[in-house]
């Protein structure tokens, strides 16, 4: 009886990086534009509040990679 080959995995992809950007349209009340990220899947940003939680936010979902 022949055995089957195990079929290969295909090649693992880089991850997409997370990008931040700074949305000049979308301001705060006090003036200052706000932060988001841009998600690799997701079609819209995801505004921050500010420029740290943006960031914040980067670091604890690039952590896990």
């Amino acid at each position: 009886m022949k055995r089957r080959r195990k079929p290969t995995p295909p090649p693992a992809r880089p991850a997409a990086p997370i990008r931040l950007l700074i949305l000049e349209a979308c301001r705060d009340a006090e003036g200052q534009p706000r932060a988001a990220l841009a998600l690799p899947g997701l079609r819209l940003p995801v505004v921050y509040p500010s420029l740290a939680a943006a960031v914040a936010a980067k670091t604890a979902l690039e952590a896990p990679r």
